[in-house]
């Protein structure tokens, strides 16, 4: 049995993104075994890992993709929880690979071939100074940008193709609730239907339109 952290210690909170079972389970079963970490969350697609980022911020997400798609998903991961750190878990060890992914913005990688002590060294290190016992604060609404914190979250989750049904299951909340963020945020970006909100979710780029403000 995977000895426990005493109470209070900070807990690191890690999502598993890997399109290989095999894979994801032999880390999780690794992880699990270290006292002060904790998966809450894996599966084999990069939005569905973003979208249970929203609901549930996490301090480290341990993935495996495709190197031109690397930068993108950092920079997603970055949006939907500010703090939280990617560490990429490759079966690829050429020696350029590690500095690919470093570039591309990942705290470290790790190749397969490595000893799992590596790995989780990787995690310690890229939480370090990130982790705490209290729970995280929400995102600050940066300078210029028209939507609130929870409207952010709601404007990313359309962006990544969800319905307003998904959106609510992600975040906890209700479909009304989901569609009055919706409308709001519409109103607040000028766009003009559905389907120019839903272009500009996919980009991440709000235009600096409307009134500032949230939801209560």
């Amino acid at each position: 049995m995977a000895a426990r952290p005493p109470a209070g210690e900070p807990r690191v909170r890690i999502l598993i993104v890997d399109a290989r079972p095999v894979v994801r389970a032999g880390v999780r079963a690794l992880l699990a075994a270290e006292p002060g970490l904790a998966v809450i969350w894996d599966g084999p697609d990069p939005g569905a890992a973003l979208a249970a980022l929203a609901a549930r911020p996490a301090d480290v997400v341990v993935a495996d993709l495709a190197r031109p798609r690397v930068g993108e998903f950092v920079r997603d991961v970055r949006l939907y929880c500010p703090g939280c750190r990617v560490v990429a878990f490759v079966a690829d060890d050429h020696p350029g690979v590690a500095a690919a992914y470093r570039r591309a913005g990942a705290s470290a990688c790790v190749a397969h071939i490595q000893p799992a002590a590596e790995l989780i060294a990787a995690i310690r290190a890229a939480t370090a100074d990130n982790v705490s016992t209290e729970p995280p604060e929400p995102p600050v609404r940066s300078a210029g940008d028209p939507l609130s914190p929870a409207e952010r979250r709601v404007f990313l989750l359309i962006g990544q193709g969800l319905s307003n049904r998904d959106v609510a299951a992600a975040l906890g909340q209700s479909v009304k609730t989901v569609e009055t963020y919706r409308s709001r945020i519409k109103k607040k970006l000028g766009a003009a239907n559905a389907t120019q909100l839903a272009q500009m979710a996919v980009r991440g780029e709000p235009t600096n339109g409307g009134e500032a403000g949230g939801i209560p």
